[in-house]
């Protein structure tokens, strides 16, 4: 997760999910598609990076994983 989030701002402009992150606090829909395709990617990369089974992240959501970075990256729910 250190990778995505290390990596995220560099795929999605920080406007973009501070924006995807008000959607959802404001109208209760899901992270913006463009966000959590990024993290799929991210994670996908890593994966392929370090030789792990293509599955390996597969117990969560990119949306999850996503929530879980928040703290991270100081973006507020």
């Amino acid at each position: 997760m250190a990778f995505v989030a290390e990596h995220l701002t560099e795929r999605v402009y920080p406007e973009t999910i501070e924006a995807a992150v008000r959607r959802v606090g404001d109208e209760r829909c899901p992270l913006d598609g463009e966000v959590t395709d990024a993290i799929s990617d991210l994670m996908d990369e890593y994966g392929q990076d370090n030789d792990l089974p293509s599955d390996y992240w597969d117990e969560k959501t990119a949306e999850e994983i996503f929530w879980e970075l928040e703290t991270i990256k100081g973006y507020e729910r």
